[in-house]
């Protein structure tokens, strides 16, 4: 990657057009404005004097430098990149003696970026600058994927694309990796947070655009980290073949449907190294066939592996695979609805290679050749504070890979140093607990090498116990204080719903099970503005889930719930056989009781009636879906329980009913029968459900 720069400042400011360098001397004075490039000379101040500046960064840069230099006494600086820096809050503070001091920022998010000027002692002629540098964007092959992509929380990476004329798709997707990122794509400039055609921002780091019918022209691409990020990958693929939709391992798409003869593409990317590949689709009606190609788009008459079971139950495992592109292609050969399509790869089974550390302990000797790779694990505790993993020593080169709950791979991984040499080293905050891998690789040759694993100490567990549907209220902070709570979810429960509400600014939310979250480490984080944000977990595991608010701003008389229960009593569905009659039926008044009916093809008429008993029974039919007391199909309305509902020539499908209690009701009888067109209904089938 050409352009893998990192910032670490927080975001959201509003963006100005030109960079401007404003300065005051107290927090509510008016700022003194410089522009770009041109030093503030002759600064002075007494000693713990602050004077504060702002530099207002258009989007695109690659560097910001701001630095002080020359005169006497002793000047700190301190740079923040939402609202003022003090004392204790900055982003970067160089902490030297006297006044040269430099902060560089690669990959600077847009926006406005604060500097304040502190007197360590009394200080006179120091010069100030800002200056800024035009981020290079890396060019992208068309359908070429872009790998082991990293960031910081903030930074602003580019891309770009040249979209020859003609074309009917682009799609840009990321994906892999860890931690979380947006996408953001325009047409003939760079886009910024708050200037783009499309963007994707969704938790994490898989994103996703589609642009139909893209006017040619080039394509400029922003990867902003919302939180550090490592690992990610990134495609843009344009054609005339209509949208390919980018498949994830071990991630079903479902709903999928389409019409007798239609085509629809999708590709995976497999890393190398894999053992083999499973491609599935199943359940839904009618007949789809699935058509596999790797490297290239597969047609009817050109595809490298085909399953020919009937239906659309269709799977197929390859074995012996090569990394790359994996295309799939469905085809209706009958009009189909409701197919799910996934993909799973896998890696050799190499757990008995892998050996175990203990913390402190150093292996020695490592060797290997280029390309090889030797696996190491540790195991980390709940409320680790951190874990260092280190590379030293012998000769040659060997690379550093490091990754939670499953091996690393060149291309799969969460940290990675890439030096020069044998000396690298991961350190990890807060780490979750869970077993960690480490994979050492031979970019080169090497030998001689060390490699120690030293966990460090344990974090007091002092998050407040929320009990179950019980909200703690009047909670703040300020921007950037973080608070901690967890909840006990015990063994049977199907759901656990957390959220947050009320109150003024803005606070985040941030789910953990086993372990604290962090601003870059959590397990679900909704990310909205303001305080509404809820996490809905279904089926979770018994455990203690921990939570954390974050003032994203200062936030104050918050409340924040968590609730488990089981999930709600699915509807009970019964089954009949076609003009057997459903007797003995009762309900109260605005009860509802459903059934449905599946119609075969061919048939002259649908005959649903309702009959006999005491009380007020209504009766609503619908094709397809459930009816309501405001969405129907045939809805007789008449008094008492005589109600009929006759359909010619109904569509073969599933039909729904409906008996509502508009007074309690019962001894009631329904039956639905079907008449086929050219013989008696004597195989009909008929599905009748009722609560």
């Amino acid at each position: 990657m050409k352009n893998a720069m990192k910032a670490r400042a927080r975001d959201l400011a509003v963006l100005v057009a030109a960079v401007v360098v404003i300065a005051s001397t107290a927090y509510g004075d008016s700022p003194t404005v410089l522009t770009d490039g041109v030093p503030l000379t002759g600064l002075s101040g007494a000693a713990a004097s602050q004077t504060f500046y702002q530099i207002d960064l258009p989007a695109g840069q690659g560097e910001l430098e701001i630095r002080i230099s020359g005169g006497t006494g002793d000047c700190d600086l301190y740079v923040r990149r939402v609202g003022l820096p003090s004392f204790t809050q900055y982003d970067y503070r160089p902490y030297l003696f006297g006044n040269n001091e430099t902060v560089t920022v690669e990959s600077p998010a847009s926006g406005t970026w604060y500097i304040m000027l502190r007197g360590n002692a009394a200080y006179s002629d120091v010069t100030l600058v800002a200056d800024y540098t035009a981020a290079v964007p890396s060019e992208l092959t068309n359908g070429a994927t872009e790998t082991g992509i990293s960031g910081g929380d903030n930074s602003e990476i580019f891309y770009y694309i040249d979209v020859p004329a003609g074309q009917s798709s682009l799609e840009v997707n990321t994906w892999g990796g860890s931690g979380d990122i947006d996408l953001f794509i325009k047409r003939g400039s760079m886009p910024s947070m708050f200037d783009f055609d499309d963007r994707s921002f969704g938790g994490g780091t898989v994103e996703e655009v589609s642009i139909t019918n893209p006017t040619a022209g080039r394509y400029y691409i922003m990867l902003r980290g919302i939180t550090d990020y490592s690992g990610v990958r990134l495609r843009a693929v344009y054609g005339t073949f209509g949208p390919v939709t980018t498949l994830y391992d071990e991630v079903p798409i479902t709903g999928l449907s389409g019409s007798l003869g239609s085509e629809k593409y999708f590709v995976i990317d497999v890393p190398s190294g894999q053992e083999g590949i499973m491609f599935r689709i199943s359940g839904g009606t009618g007949d789809c066939d699935m058509y596999i190609k790797r490297g290239a788009k597969p047609t009817t008459s050109d595809w490298d592996y085909r399953p020919t079971d009937g239906g659309n139950d269709e799977s197929i495992s390859i074995g012996g695979i090569k990394g790359g592109d994996w295309y799939v292609l469905l085809v209706g050969d009958q009009a189909y609805s409701g197919v799910t399509l996934e993909a799973d790869y896998w890696a050799p089974d190499v757990e008995d290679e892998v050996i175990a550390l203990k913390s402190g302990v150093p292996v020695t000797e490592i060797r290997g050749g280029a390309g090889s790779a030797q696996f190491f694990s540790i195991e980390v505790p709940v409320g680790a504070k951190s874990l260092e993993i280190a590379m030293s020593g012998g000769t040659g080169d060997a690379d550093l890979y490091v990754r939670k709950g499953s091996l690393p791979t060149t291309t799969q991984y969460d940290f990675r140093p890439y030096l020069q040499g044998n000396n690298e080293k991961v350190t990890i905050e807060n780490p979750a607990a869970a077993t960690w891998y480490i994979m050492i690789r031979g970019y080169q040759a090497f030998s001689g090498v060390t490699l120690v694993a030293t966990l460090d100490g344990v974090i007091p567990d002092d998050a407040t116990v929320l009990q179950n549907g019980v909200p703690v209220t009047g909670i703040g902070g300020a921007s950037g204080d973080e608070r901690f709570y967890k909840i006990v979810v015990p063994e049977g429960e199907t759901l656990l719903e957390i959220e947050t509400s009320d109150g003024t600014g803005d606070v985040d939310l941030y789910v953990r099970q086993g372990a604290k979250p962090a601003k870059n480490e959590w397990d679900f984080r909704p990310y909205l503005f303001g305080n509404e944000e809820k996490v809905r977990i279904e089926n979770p595991k018994a455990g203690v889930y921990y939570i954390m608010l974050r003032g994203y701003m200062a936030f104050k008389d918050v409340t924040l719930k968590a609730t488990y229960s089981p999930a709600p009593v699915p509807e009970k569905i019964t089954i009949l056989e076609s003009c057997v009659p459903v007797t003995g039926l009762s309900g109260a008044t605005d009860s509802e009781a459903y059934f449905k009916i599946t119609v075969p093809a061919d048939q002259k008429t649908l005959r649903i009636e309702i009959s006999g008993g005491t009380g007020d029974a209504d009766l609503y039919v619908k094709k397809g879906e459930k009816p309501t007391a405001k969405s129907w199909d045939y809805h007789p309305g008449l008094h008492g329980n005589n109600e009929v509902v006759e359909i010619a020539d109904p569509a073969a499908t599933t039909w729904y009913i409906m008996l509502s209690g508009y007074q309690a009701y019962s001894g009631l009888t329904l039956q639905a029968c079907c008449e086929a067109k050219k013989k008696d209904c004597d195989d009909c089938i008929i599905i009748i459900s009722g609560m």
